[in-house]
């Protein structure tokens, strides 16, 4: 009987096909039909925005999509289109929900996932959704379009991307890749740096080190620094140094610093972006950029970005190549375990080479509740191990 009774509920309920207001999506859409409605075509179009706004239109518009009649039929199947579209330019809430918000966590995701390509086919993912918010802020898409061949990037479909453009797979998690010519590339290194880079997914544990870049997806745990970049997209847990660019979507957890003239650019940071002497002087960032900066949530629809001091207590410099401890506060959770001071090398078999790096590491451990860093104290190398409580997203 309480079976019985789930099952009439859900039947009722308003996304059912037979709940009051289902049952008058399905009427609303039959009057699609000339014979069936009298009204004036303006009236038929008030109705279809309606049905496009209502989720308990589903049933009804699926079944007016496979309907003999060709009016029910082209404006159902236009209402699904919209749906559909409208569910690809937000897919990128889905990424920000699965992380937590927390920018450090998702660029951690897209480093660690699993072994072969999967972790190039989630970050191909991350980047035509990212190309979609893109789109939405008034920018062309990253995708290239050329009618006299066939060019797949990592913003097409990923099986048809591995198909026709052919990358090479480099996969070296602890080596530093050294990339010269323009060809595809699937790169998952310690540390990537160049000249050219192109068509190419790039997971960067350390720092970026570029010349020029073209249709690429860029993660980087650490810092990236590009001379010159068109139609890509760059995730960097730190900071971004950036010459010139052309259609770029730069989202840095660290400062963005723009040296040249860069337009059709959107770029995220909780620093406030800085300009170079030449870049001050063309004013590159006008009109046909956006900058959300100088705020730990600059984009109130995207990611949180962590503070070294703020949210752990520690404030740190780069030291040559490594982060150095410069400040640590009594209420810190690592206030046992760092001293000012310390220079930091590595987490586990990871070499640490920036302040980004170091705070995403840090977000890593906590995550994780496993703590092992290696430090150099005055003069000595020493491990620091420790079992941390481990927080949930």
């Amino acid at each position: 009987m309480p079976v019985n009774l789930v099952l009439c509920l859900g039947l009722v309920a308003p996304p059912s096909p037979f709940s009051a207001k289902a049952s008058q999506c399905f009427e609303l859409v039959k009057r699609f039909d000339p014979k069936m409605y009298a009204g004036k075509t303006t009236d038929r179009e008030h109705i279809e925005k309606e049905l496009t706004h209502r989720p308990e239109a589903l049933w009804a518009v699926f079944w007016g999509s496979r309907h003999s009649n060709a009016d029910i039929n082209a404006r159902c199947t236009w209402i699904l289109h919209v749906w559909k579209m409208r569910r690809e330019e937000n897919l990128y809430r889905e990424l920000v929900r699965a992380a937590d918000g927390d920018f450090d966590r998702f660029v951690t995701t897209l480093l660690y996932s699993s072994d072969g390509l999967e972790p190039f086919a989630q970050a191909a993912g991350a980047g035509r959704t990212f190309n979609k918010y893109f789109i939405n802020k008034a920018f062309k898409s990253m995708t290239l379009v050329n009618t006299k061949m066939v060019v797949r990037t990592p913003f097409h479909d990923f099986a048809e991307y591995l198909e026709i453009a052919k990358p090479t797979v480099a996969d070296a998690l602890s080596q530093t890749l050294e990339v010269g010519k323009g060809r595809p590339h699937l790169a998952r290194c310690g540390k990537i740096q160049g000249e050219r880079l192109a068509h190419s997914i790039v997971l960067s544990e350390r720092n970026l080190n570029l010349r020029f870049g073209s249709f690429s997806i860029c993660v980087c745990g650490g810092d990236a620094t590009i001379d010159r970049l068109i139609s890509s997209i760059v995730f960097a847990a730190g900071d971004v140094n950036l010459g010139t660019g052309d259609r770029v979507l730069i989202v840095a957890g660290g400062k963005v610093t723009v040296g040249d003239s860069t337009s059709n650019a959107l770029i995220i940071t909780p620093r406030k972006v800085e300009l170079g002497k030449f870049a001050r002087q063309t004013n590159p960032l006008g009109s046909t950029s956006v900058i959300l900066d100088g705020k730990p949530k600059p984009a109130p629809d995207l990611f949180t970005f962590r503070d070294l001091w703020a949210d752990y207590g520690l404030e740190a410099t780069l030291t040559g190549t490594q982060p150095q401890i410069s400040k640590v506060s009594p209420q810190s959770e690592f206030s046992m375990l760092f001293k000012e001071g310390d220079m930091v090398a590595a987490a586990g078999k990871k070499k640490i080479e920036s302040v980004g790096q170091f705070r995403r590491l840090l977000r890593l451990a906590l995550d994780t509740g496993e703590f092992d860093f290696e430090v150099e104290r005055g003069g000595k190398k020493m491990n620091l191990r420790a079992d941390l409580k481990k927080k949930e997203p």
